[in-house]
């Protein structure tokens, strides 16, 4: 019997998903390489826990231990900035539309949020420390006019993003839970940096028994 790669098990969706995540909020935090973001253990019990619970149909441990694998050992052939092009036509639609999915089966989407809310901040232009981020996407002027616009408040800045479609369904615009979620991920970021929200990100959800509470849903 053929002995099968667990690491080529891992599904495409895991790993682009995973990308997602780590090239939004590890160019935030200053990594420039997967394989750096992914040293911290903070990056890497974040997309334990999105890619396990929130992103896969059912919670499948084996899947998400190959998508990490196959993270950790490809070859860095683009780096975080690069992945991060283009994000609102080839990176979030999957995320929104697993989010969608989410919330209309009652379940948590706070890491989801967290992922999302960490591409508008990088939809901002610049880093923790003031310095210029280059965003290539078709949206980035128009989410440049939003920031703006209306930058010193804040709920009308996530709503304001929300009406961009079609990246962001009716659906998702008319969640409350999402609408919550996504305001207060970005806030957080925007107030003590993605490294530090991201701490709390992974404090409020590694007991995932407690994602009910905080996202609205269940497990």
């Amino acid at each position: 019997m053929t002995e099968v790669d667990p690491i080529k098990q891992a599904s495409p969706q895991l790993l682009h998903s995973a990308y997602t995540a780590l090239a939004y909020a590890g160019t935030l935090a200053g990594y420039s390489y997967v394989h750096q973001a992914l040293a911290n253990p903070l990056f890497t019990r974040y997309l334990q826990h999105l890619l396990h619970y929130e992103l896969a149909a059912a919670p499948m441990l084996a899947d998400t231990a190959a998508a990490l694998q196959q993270l950790a050992t490809v070859p860095d052939e683009k780096s975080l900035l690069q992945l991060t092009q283009n994000g609102s036509q080839q990176l979030l639609p999957g995320i929104l539309a697993t989010a969608e999915q989410r919330l209309a089966a009652g379940q948590g989407i706070d890491a989801l949020c967290f992922t999302v809310a960490a591409w508008l901040r990088f939809s901002m232009g610049f880093d923790a420390k003031g310095d210029t981020l280059q965003v290539v996407d078709p949206l980035a002027e128009r989410l440049m006019q939003i920031r703006l616009q209306y930058w010193d408040h804040i709920d009308e800045l996530v709503a304001q993003y929300l009406l961009v479609a079609p990246l962001f369904s009716a659906t998702l615009r008319s969640s409350e839970v999402f609408c919550e979620r996504l305001t207060y991920w970005l806030s957080y970021i925007l107030a003590n940096g993605v490294v530090t929200a991201l701490q709390t990100l992974v404090l409020e959800v590694q007991d995932y028994s407690a994602a009910p509470r905080l996202a609205g849903g269940q497990v």
